[in-house]
């Protein structure tokens, strides 16, 4: 006999087929089967996703890096560590390593005088717009890495459940098992409330991914820079087994080199 396929691997052809046979076998059983075919097909796609440099390298290395539970990232925007974190998260869930990637959407706005206020609508219509980044990430990724339909695929994750978007309010109480979770724009979140994701983590493979940038705070409520989660996590965890910690510099910035030279004169 043969080797068995990884259901994982099957092409969009004998997915449909499998759904197919499903539906003519009994309907029962395809309403209790018909999820597991649509994440299925959600994790058909194509991850080639190449590093720009040694720091990134090293990262990735990190973050794809099981025996690693805690991935903590202090860098500028533009050096990759929101695409990066997000491609090792989409790495570990096609190879079935976590059954789902988690989101925390990051709700401070980034200008207190500019604040759009209180957003109507369902949880789901209130996070839209906080979900923007990570959903443009998503099929950027996705495009780079060679998948023509890449929007369609970015979508199927979200509607199959595969990337949930979380608040943190919400976090609390909740414990995420076999979850890749990425907490962005951890310098606005306190002490407090780091240690409260990371607490949410369960059994199995999950991973956290807390990134930031700590001279971008935009919270209001974090008087110094010590009052940051990001920074304290940083200081405090370094040295632990099963955390790593990568800091990038504007020499590290890859999406535009323009915006280095920004940087440094501002």
């Amino acid at each position: 006999m043969g080797k068995k396929k990884n259901l994982q691997s099957l092409s969009e052809e004998e997915l449909d087929f499998i759904e197919e046979k499903m539906k003519k076998d009994s309907a029962l059983n395809y309403l209790t089967s018909e999820g597991l075919c649509t994440k299925l097909k959600a994790l058909n796609f194509k991850l080639n996703v190449k590093c720009k440099n040694e720091k990134q390298k090293n990262f990735i290395k990190n973050l794809q890096d099981l025996s690693i539970k805690l991935n903590i990232c202090d860098a500028p925007a533009g050096v990759g560590k929101s695409l990066l974190a997000l491609t090792a998260a989409l790495y570990h869930l096609k190879n079935g390593n976590v059954s789902k990637i988690i989101v925390i959407v990051p709700t401070v706005e980034a200008s207190e005088a500019t604040k759009i206020g209180l957003l109507p609508g369902n949880i789901e219509e209130k996070t839209y717009p906080f979900q923007l980044a990570t959903r443009s990430t998503l099929e950027k990724i996705l495009k780079i890495s060679g998948n023509i339909s890449y929007k369609e695929i970015a979508q199927q994750l979200i509607n199959s459940g595969l990337i949930e978007f979380e608040l943190l309010s919400y976090a609390r109480g909740r414990t995420f098992d076999d979850a890749f979770i990425i907490i962005d724009e951890a310098e606005n979140l306190s002490k407090r409330e780091t240690l409260l994701l990371i607490g949410r983590m369960g059994e199995g493979n999950t991973k956290i991914a807390i990134l930031g940038d700590k001279e971008q705070c935009d919270r209001k409520g974090i008087r110094d820079l010590n009052d940051s989660g990001l920074v304290h996590a940083k200081e405090k965890l370094i040295g632990v087994e099963g955390v790593s910690i990568d800091e990038f510099t504007n020499d590290d910035i890859v999406r535009n080199t323009f915006i280095t030279k920004i940087f440094e004169k501002w």
